[in-house]
């Protein structure tokens, strides 16, 4: 389904990334040749077609420990008509 020899290089946001995963039609890990983990091929069910993303685990770990010690000091949430839902800014 996926062509692995023409690879490039994409940023993707926290938030993208997270819904990549929570939305995740692929998740599978990718394993060295000492058959240790070393990255997760993954993509959402709307991505899935059009592409195939790779994650290093040390990657993966640095991300869920930046997250960890993020320290949110005050929430406000409003209200808004458009969405139907709540905007939350945290700081």
């Amino acid at each position: 389904l996926y062509d692995l020899s023409k690879s490039h290089k994409q940023a993707l946001s926290l938030v993208e990334l997270c819904h990549q995963f929570v939305h995740s039609y692929i998740f599978m890990p990718a394993l060295d040749e000492s058959g240790a983990l070393s990255a997760i091929l993954f993509a959402s069910d709307r991505q899935r077609s059009k592409a195939l993303f790779e994650i290093e685990v040390k990657t993966v770990i640095s991300v869920f420990e930046k997250v960890a010690h993020d320290e949110v000091i005050r929430v406000h949430a409003t209200f808004d008509d458009d969405i139907g839902d709540y905007r939350v800014l945290n700081s």
